[in-house]
């Protein structure tokens, strides 16, 4: 620590003075040093006998015994100097706030009393010590450590002189008695608080992760004194400060922190979170988390970084649970309770790094007292988020978080202060710790109770009530909510008419802002100080000024603004009523007698904020006035001081809004556009220009310079104040002296969308705006008549939504919710330029997944038929005419230069996520295409991983959102990390015209579906596959000609078992080792990429198998692919098992998938958590496949249920299906005989179904 510095208030130093120029033998300073080092106790006062007394250590003695007595008032004296005080609004404004005004010292050296002594003669000092001289350095000790008393209760100064203010006030029927109350709640208070809530879901929490937090820092710091009074090692606000911004820069670390790490995991039998009896946060001691790092020999390495029950200081630590990069669908697949602390974690991290968080002093239980910190809810924005957080963990069970002594109904805003208290406090606990240099049982008691979350017993410590009663002024008048009266200030513009009338200050509800209420930029984002929500048409507000001189007298008037305050009385519920009172009429009338107290004491400490406040006490008007060269800090500091602590301001229009100088980007066309050019047209044509603005209103060059004369300062500017903030004029004129880069012409667009270019304001030009409008309004376009399909509305709104891009050449991104029919609406698009002969003399390619080969080919031919197909794949010809190409990412890849001589009309890529690694060679294979449009097929939320999203956006839209270290940078990071909702709402915007996304749940949408969508899913078999399928034909058919007819069907059955156990996957047929992986099964290949799917919506899935050996394997080969075992329901399992089972299904998110057999699992389950089923293999028995589904598909299902039937392209399973599904009397046959009817066909026919298609 520093060197102590004590009388920490005007009257400690008046007292201290008395040692001024005396020293004997340097005994001055070794008594301060007596004093800092703890060598003063049993510090005692006595004002019934005017004595202060203490033991001091001694060098000869254990310690010498000091008293100190100072003279008495007299009564006239008395009688007196208390006329003068209640003459005095100043001095009775600042005694009922604990303080003394220096007033009250010239009034009563006007009649001749001393109230601190000018000499040491004053004083009667004695000693024990063998120093001969007086003052010795015990008493000098001694005098120092009576100033920390004084500073903090100037009080007991006037008791031991025999005068007992606030009693003998009362006599004169002035009463400041509360002043000797606490203002401190208990906890039992602050914990039964009424109001509240109802609760709310985890979907809404984690929705009030992206609420705006206003930078609060500054206001919030600005409403502290300097130091509690007593405090004698610096200045604890500036203390303060710093280690707000040190836990500020912990945030940043922890959102940027890489390591890969896991979700908390803990005892789910135990409460999560306890909060005790005292209202302080624990974590269950089973709680825990891993990151994942490599050694330093390169091996892996799990890391248990933090264990609770080991932590040397309570509550630090707890900020490292989560992290920015953890991954947001590990969250989402862990319990409730963490994914609810995880948004908790991310809203209190806001909070600390915006300064948007308080200390708040209360009493655990009597004679103690400790600090919480806790969000800044002397702001309306933060009271209504914390409000939220606690409406979001209501709805957790008392099982789940105990609080000690919980009253029966809990208030959410009392709850969600609790539960983001603990994760600020973490914050600055650690930020302390980390910079301490001070042992924590050497610290000050205000430190330790500030910082370190210290419970401090008032009696064990000697400076115990000293330092309660100087926190607790510093602290507690900081939360003007317990008022019963509604400040309210009112400035007044005198050069303009006045636009309000003082009645129509009573309208709004304390707290809440109103119509009348001031609206004030902060200047940390003043250039932006009009927030466009959408592109802004401005002709003419930012044209460039036409008279570049320098306008007279622009900024010449220089008259300031009048101020005046006043106050409404509160009812019970905290609503003003209708009567303003003036603050003279609270001093001058006895009718306000009640509140007086309470608003005097409100001016003196709204006083410390704005000093122009202690003018008005003494001014008989009541009205003060605020110059020109002061009207900037009052802007800046202490109008958004008063908005925080809840007072009502009254402001001119004038005053509303005050502008700032700003620059301005506006956007238009070099020339006319040609429709015909369509948005690359549009494009090519963008240009734009830097202007010069306040507000709306344009300035010249030369009357910026003008108005750099007043950096720092208000001006005022026509009917209007602006603030020349040096910051922004400094960025302003580095713009008109550097020449700035051209920007592209696709970020000119993105601009132009979204009204943004970095931080500066867009506007854009009524033509430009025309004609984005022409070029992105809907229209319905007529489906061709050779499509064979019926579109639903949805899917004929998004299949005219990709033709009006392709015919404009807007890349688009189709992200459709998976089953909404994404490659139908595409093909009806291809069709559509079929159609159009737009493919005569071009061609489309499609690029997918080796996996969706077959499918797409399938698809095309059922709903497209005029549509001809070259499937680019497995030494196919590219030279074929066709349509359409088929090819897949690995081949486009290898054959790139081939694919690059082709003219396409279009690039559509299926599961574009596939080129989301933008150092891939997929990537860069797929964006070397060159096509005049370009479509991506996702069924992946955009806003799962919008890095994922820039290289698909950067593909059909090459440059829109400019490089993918832009991107991260603009985007990215304030979504992902920080939560940015105005930064949302800007990728949303430049995003919209380019990517449609629908879901199942959306209104517009669910309508139009069935309950239940079947899929048949095609699979190509791999080599190995091919290989052991073709080889059991040909042995089985070898067979077939030589037996006799009874013996055939069994053959034909046990062929067709084979043959399904070779088309799921070899290791099910073969036990041969080179087998046993799933590599070499095709419909695992495909289930792989399903089940990503599934993982990205949050969609559970049951899987179903006709045999226990293949679900063995797929309960193997899912838990090597995901790292999650799923469960797998059969006939070994018991009933008891079984249920068990089903509610960890139904009840845990983590558990995403169940694989069952279809003979277990087809009665008395109910599996409605899942929303997809897979049917591994088929029976070819609609009934058994249907009970299988239902165990998903029944009552209490709330979402549309997915089927997907896996069938592995050109074998037995595609041909049987195609016989069933074509005739109905086969179809109804199945139902009764399952597939005994296949070995009655003859051995021409089942040569026909067993044997290997060609297609």
């Amino acid at each position: 620590m520093g060197k102590n510095l004590y009388g920490t208030t005007w009257w400690g130093q008046r007292w201290l003075n008395a040692l001024s120029g005396i020293d004997f033998a340097n005994r001055i300073p070794r008594g301060m040093t007596y004093a800092n080092t703890g060598k003063v106790y049993q510090l005692t006062i006595d004002p019934a006998r005017a004595l202060i007394k203490a033991r001091v250590q001694g060098n000869y003695d254990p310690f010498y015994s000091v008293k100190i007595e100072l003279p008495r008032f007299t009564e006239n004296e008395k009688k007196a100097l208390l006329d003068e005080i209640a003459k005095s609004p100043v001095i009775l404004a600042k005694l009922s706030a604990r303080e003394l005004a220096p007033e009250i010292e010239n009034v009563a050296e006007q009649i001749g009393i001393r109230i601190f002594p000018h000499k040491w003669d004053d004083l009667k000092l004695k000693c024990s010590c063998p120093d001969y001289a007086v003052p010795c350095k015990h008493i000098a000790a001694v005098i120092y450590k009576f100033s920390q008393e004084i500073d903090a209760n100037p009080f007991i100064l006037f008791e031991l002189k025999g005068l007992d203010i606030v009693a003998e006030l009362a006599k004169k029927k002035i009463d400041i008695e509360q002043v000797e109350q606490t203002e401190m709640p208990t906890w039992k208070e602050i914990l039964e608080q009424k109001g509240g809530d109802s609760e709310s879901s985890l979907e809404d929490l984690k929705q009030a992760t992206f609420t705006e937090i206003p930078p609060l820092l500054d206001s919030v710091i600005g409403l502290f004194k300097p130091s509690p009074a007593g405090f004698v090692e610096g200045e604890l606000r500036e203390k303060m400060k710093k280690i707000i911004e040190r836990a500020g820069k912990l945030v940043d670390r922890q959102l940027k922190d890489k390591t890969d790490r896991d979700p908390p995991v803990h005892n789910e039998k135990q409460p999560i979170l306890i909060f005790d009896s005292w209202g302080r946060g624990h974590f269950d001691s089973s709680l825990a988390w891993v990151t994942h790092s490599v050694d330093n020999n390169g091996e892996p390495e799990v890391i248990r970084p933090f264990d609770p029950a080991n932590e040397k200081y309570e509550g630090a630590g707890f900020h490292e649970m989560f992290s920015g990069s953890l991954d947001s669908k590990k969250i989402e697949y862990a319990p409730y309770e963490i994914e609810a602390l995880y948004y908790a974690w991310l809203i209190a991290g806001k909070l600390v790094k915006h300064g948007a968080i308080l200390p708040q002093i209360y009493q655990p239980i009597e004679d103690f007292f400790t600090i919480r910190w806790i969000p800044a809810v002397i702001s309306d924005e933060i009271r209504k988020l914390v409000n939220e957080v606690g409406r979001a963990f209501l709805s957790f069970p008392d099982s789940m978080i105990r609080i000690d002594r919980r009253p029966e109904t809990i208030n959410s805003f009392v709850l969600g202060e609790m539960i983001l208290g603990i994760f600020i406090e973490s914050y600055i606990i650690t930020a302390f710790i980390n910079t301490a240099t001070t042992k924590s049982e050497d610290l000050p008691l205000e430190i330790s109770a500030l910082f370190l979350r210290k419970c401090i017993d008032i009696d064990e410590h000697i400076a115990g009530e000293r330092v309660k009663l100087g926190l607790e002024s510093w602290i507690a008048p900081i939360y003007l909510q317990n008022l019963k009266v509604l400040p309210v200030i009112i400035l007044e513009d005198k050069t303009q008419k006045s636009d309000y009338r003082l009645d129509d200050i009573i309208d709004d509800v304390r707290g809440v802002r109103g119509d009348d209420d001031a609206v004030y930029v902060d200047a940390a984002i003043a250039e932006e100080d009009e927030a466009f929500t959408a592109p802004v048409v401005k002709e003419e507000a930012l044209a460039p000024a036409k008279n570049t001189k320098r306008r007279q007298n622009l900024f010449d008037n220089t008259e300031g603004v009048q101020i005046t305050m006043g106050f409404n009385r509160l009812d019970k519920k905290g609503v003003p009523e209708d009567t303003f009172i003036p603050l003279t009429d609270i001093i001058s009338k006895k009718e306000f007698q009640k509140i007086k107290f309470e608003c005097l004491r409100t001016v003196a400490r709204l006083s410390s904020v704005c000093p122009v406040l202690t003018e008005l006490l003494e001014k008989k008007n009541g009205i003060g006035m605020i110059a020109l060269d002061s009207l900037a800090d009052i802007i800046l500091s202490t109008i958004p001081a008063m908005r925080l602590l809840g007072v009502k301001l009254i402001v001119p229009k004038s005053l509303k809004r005050v502008l700032y100088p700003k620059s301005a980007m506006t956007v238009g066309l070099s020339k006319p556009w040609d429709e015909s050019t369509g948005y690359l047209g549009i494009s090519a044509l963008l240009d734009f220009h830097w202007d010069l603005a306040l507000g709306n209103n344009p300035i010249s060059e030369t009357d910026f310079h003008e108005l750099l004369k007043h950096e720092g300062k208000v001006v005022r500017f026509g009917n209007s104040f602006v603030y020349v903030d040096p910051q922004i004029t400094s960025r302003i004129a580095k713009k008109l002296q550097l020449s700035v880069a051209t920007p592209s012409k696709q970020r000119l667009m993105a601009a132009a969308l979204t009204g943004r270019f970095g931080t500066n304001n867009v506007q854009i030009t009524q033509e430009l705006q025309d004609c984005l409008k022409r070029i992105l309004s809907e229209k319905s376009i007529e489906v061709p008549s050779t499509l064979n399909a019926q579109l639903r509305p949805y899917q004929q709104r998004g299949y005219s939504w990709l033709i009006r891009n392709l015919r404009t050449m807007m890349g688009s991104i189709i992200a459709d919710d998976m089953g909404l029919g994404k490659t139908l609406q595409v093909i009806t698009a291809i069709e559509k330029l079929r159609y159009d002969k737009e493919l005569e003399n071009k061609q489309v390619l499609v690029v997918v997944p080796t996996s969706l080969v077959i499918n797409w080919n399938r698809e095309i031919a059922k709903f497209a038929p005029k549509l001809t197909c070259n499937t680019y794949y497995q030494e196919r010809d590219l030279s074929v005419p066709a349509h359409v190409i088929i090819t897949t990412y690995g081949v486009l890849r290898n054959d790139l230069k081939k694919f690059m001589k082709l003219n396409l009309r279009l690039i559509v890529i299926d599961e574009a996520q596939a080129i989301k690694n933008v150092k891939s060679q997929v990537f860069k294979a797929v964006r070397a295409i060159k096509a005049d449009s370009m479509i991506a097929m996702s069924g992946t939320p955009v806003e799962n991983r919008l890095l994922e999203y820039w290289s698909i956006m950067d593909f059909t839209n090459p440059g829109l959102l400019g490089s993918s270290d832009t991107f991260r940078r603009e985007f990215a990071n304030p979504i992902e990390k920080e939560r940015d909702p105005e930064v949302l709402k800007s990728f949303r915007r430049v995003t919209a015209p380019f990517i449609m996304r629908r879901l199942k749940t959306d209104k517009s949408v669910i309508d139009d579906l069935p309950d239940k969508i079947t899929v048949d899913k095609y699979c190509t078999l791999t080599p190995q596959q091919v290989a052991l399928y073709q080889k059991k034909v040909d042995e089985t058919m070898r067979i077939m000609k030589i037996i006799g007819k009874k013996e055939r069907s069994a053959i034909v059955l046990t062929l067709i078992q084979s043959l399904k156990q070779i088309c799921n996957a070899p290791a099910q047929f073969s036990k041969e080792d080179q087998y046993q992986e799933a590599k070499y099964s095709g419909k695992m290949q495909v289930l792989f990429d399903l089940l990503e799917d599934f993982h990205e919506n949050n969609r559970k899935t049951l899987i179903f198998t006709q045999f226990k050996t293949m679900g063995d394997l797929l309960q193997k080969w899912i838990a090597d692919q995901t790292g999650f075992k799923p469960q797998f329901i059969h006939g070994g399992i018991n009933s008891t098992e079984r249920g068990r089972m089903v509610d960890r299904f139904q009840n845990r998110r983590d558990e995403q998938c169940m694989i069952l057999s279809l003979k277990a699992a087809g009665t008395g389950l109910n599996l409605t958590a899942a929303s997809s089923v897979i049917h591994y293999d088929l029976w070819w028995n609609p009934a058994v496949e249907s009970q299988a589904t239902d165990r998903a598909y029944r009552i209490g299902q709330k979402n549309n249920v997915q089927v997907y039937r896996m069938i592995c392209a050109n074998t037995f399973e595609e041909k049987i299906n195609d016989i069933i599904n074509s005739k109905k009397e086969l179809a109804d046959l199945t139902v009764n005989v399952g597939e005994k009817w296949i070995g009655d066909l003859s051995n021409r026919q089942i040569e026909e179904i067993f044997s290997l298609s060609d297609d």
